[in-house]
Parts: C-alpha cells; sequence; structure tokens
C-alpha cells in the first residue's frame, strides 16, 4: 500500500494533480481531459512535467513502473488508495509529518519486530470501540504503575 501512495502522490505532485491516475486512455479522452484543465492548471502540470524529464533515469524508470502497477490494480483498489491519500494530504501539516515520522521508525525496525507491530496494528483495526477504550486503559495502568516502580527504586515515593 505504500508503494502505491507513493505513486500517487508523486503522479498527484508531477501533475499538480491534474491528471487523472485511470489506466491508460484513448488519445482523444487525455485531449479531452487535458481541454477541461484550467490555464493554471496547465501550467502547472507543464511544469511537473518538465521536472519529472529533468529526475535521473533511474529514478523516472521507478515512477513508471510504479504507475504501472498502479494501473494493474482493480478500479476499487485505486479509489480506496486515492481517498486515503486524499484524506491524508487534509491532516495538519504537523500529524502529516508525525505519520510520515512513524512510518521511517516502522521500517528501521528489524524485520521481526516489524512484524510484531504489525500483527498488532492489525489486531487493533479489528477491534471494537469498546474494546480499544478498554485496551487504552490497560495500557495507562500499566504505565503508572511503571512510573511507580520506577520512583519508589529511586527512592522518590511521594
Amino acid at each position: 500500500m505504500r508503494r502505491m501512495l507513493v505513486v500517487v502522490s508523486t503522479v498527484g505532485v508531477l501533475t499538480g494533480g491534474a491528471v487523472d491516475l485511470a489506466p491508460a486512455q484513448a488519445p482523444e479522452e487525455r485531449q479531452r481531459q487535458w481541454r477541461e484543465l484550467t490555464p493554471e492548471q496547465r501550467q502547472i502540470a507543464r511544469q511537473n512535467f518538465r521536472r519529472f524529464q529533468e529526475l535521473p533515469a533511474q529514478e523516472k524508470q521507478r515512477i513508471l513502473e510504479d504507475l504501472q502497477r498502479w494501473n494493474e490494480l482493480s478500479e476499487s483498489r485505486r479509489e480506496e488508495l486515492q481517498q486515503a491519500y486524499e484524506r491524508f494530504q487534509r491532516l495538519p501539516a504537523e500529524r502529516r509529518e508525525r505519520i510520515v515520522q512513524r512510518f521511517r521508525q516502522l521500517q528501521q525496525l528489524p524485520p521481526d519486530e516489524r512484524e510484531r507491530v504489525m500483527r498488532n496494528w492489525e489486531r487493533w483495526r479489528h477491534m471494537t470501540a469498546e474494546e480499544r477504550a478498554q485496551a487504552r486503559e490497560q495500557i495507562r495502568q500499566q504505565r503508572q504503575e511503571l512510573r511507580e516502580r520506577g520512583e519508589r527504586s529511586n527512592g522518590t515515593e511521594r
């Protein structure tokens, strides 16, 4: 999923969001879409296309391969990923940065630890709101107990 979001992001940046990410279309359809763009959107798309052309060949190839994989996805999966990307873009900048930072941290974990985190995430996703509230409370209590133990062992009891 991450790679697909990167593709959506890259293509969105390269085109200023002006180009539909649907699979290859007939030239007439592409021309129709281009004519529907505002002059500003066309200018942004041209600028981004020039930026794309200036990328190293290896980077351009990677982007094109990612775009091909994107186009091979089912329409419903592309829509799902596009909506996820749009939701991400609507988040406040600091929240987006925290998400990106946590994602990078996840990528830095050893594979077995990353797998454990992903299993926990899947379990969390399938919990009801009530189960999540209970889990949060248990975590809060465990943290409190750890703090209290640390204070006792440091001789700083209240």
